[in-house]
């Protein structure tokens, strides 16, 4: 059930005017470029760098990986942190031989 008290008090303890980024990629067989269910890999693989294991977060399906930036005081914060993300992100993906991709929807 939700706490109206608890969730006042959080939002009432934010920071104002902050901002986050979020990226959502695909895991694609590097072959046959079909979605393949490795999150949980990548996702364990992650939690031995600083940056991916705080970043990381998982989706409704295991085809699909997100990283987040966290807050950030600005965009440029938000994005530096980001870019720092999806470069090791994709470092990893590759060491586990998979592809990453971004899209509306697998095709």
């Amino acid at each position: 059930m939700l706490d109206m008290v608890r969730s006042r008090e959080v939002f009432e303890a934010s920071e104002d005017f902050t901002v986050g980024l979020e990226e959502e990629f695909q895991i694609l067989d590097p072959e046959t470029r079909a979605l393949i269910q490795r999150f949980e890999k990548l996702r364990d693989a992650a939690e031995a760098d600083e940056i991916l294991s705080e970043s990381i977060s998982g989706e409704l399906i295991s085809s699909e990986i997100e990283i987040r930036s966290g807050r950030g005081a600005t965009f440029a914060d938000a994005l530096g942190r980001q870019r720092e993300a999806r470069a090791r992100l994709f470092a990893l993906a590759d060491a586990h031989d998979v592809l990453l991709a971004a899209t509306g929807t697998h095709p």
